[in-house]
């Protein structure tokens, strides 16, 4: 349902969601979380690190990679984005930060 607030001149409209799509809404965000933990460490695995090994390898709060890995928090598009690359080829995200590094 749309309802419009204040001044309908204004534009300003505010989404309300059912009960049952806010159940929803949040059932497919847990799995996009669930997803998530699962590829990344899927790909820490495959690289045989621990986590504190991979955090520190690519420039990670140890913290925020076991939120990641336990689904309990998503990260935003440019960390699932990073994630990617790290997938696709870790030896480049290791030359590039160690070359700012260095």
């Amino acid at each position: 349902m749309i309802v419009l607030k204040g001044n309908p001149t204004k534009k300003t409209v505010k989404r309300r969601h059912s009960a049952a799509g806010k159940r929803l809404i949040g059932a497919m965000r847990e799995v996009q979380a669930l997803e998530f933990a699962r590829r990344i460490t899927a790909i820490r695995h495959k690289m045989g690190l621990a986590q504190p090994e991979f955090a520190r390898k690519f420039g990670l709060t140890l913290r925020s990679l076991q939120e990641w890995e336990q689904a309990r928090r998503m990260p935003d598009q440019a960390v699932v984005s990073y994630f990617f690359v790290i997938a696709i080829n870790p030896g480049a995200v290791e030359r590039a930060l160690n070359s700012v590094a260095a």
